[in-house]
C-alpha cells in the first residue's frame, strides 16, 4: 500500500457488498480506519449508504464487476438466508 511518496501509505480499497444492516456498521468502521470504501448491493439502497459517508471517500458502485475490479478487500454484507 506504500504508493511510493516517502512512506506515505495509500488508502486501502474496500469493496462492501450490501447495504442493509451490517453494511450500515462496516461501512463507518473502514472510513474511521481511512479506507476508501464502494459499496454495492441489489436492491438499491447502495447509493443511499453510500451518500451518507461520501465526505469520508465512500461511494456507490453501479456493478459488482466495478466494485470487484478496484478492491483490495472485499467485506461481504449480505443475508445468511
Amino acid at each position: 500500500m506504500d504508493g511510493g511518496k516517502g512512506g506515505h501509505m495509500s488508502p486501502l480499497e474496500v469493496g462492501l457488498v450490501g447495504a442493509g444492516g451490517m453494511a450500515g456498521v462496516h461501512l463507518p468502521a473502514w472510513v474511521e480506519l481511512g479506507a476508501r470504501v464502494r459499496v454495492f448491493s441489489i436492491d438499491g439502497l447502495a447509493p443511499g449508504l453510500a451518500a451518507r459517508y461520501a465526505e469520508r471517500g465512500a461511494a456507490a458502485a453501479a456493478a459488482l464487476d466495478e466494485l470487484l475490479a478496484g478492491s483490495a478487500v472485499v467485506d461481504v454484507c449480505t443475508p445468511t438466508y
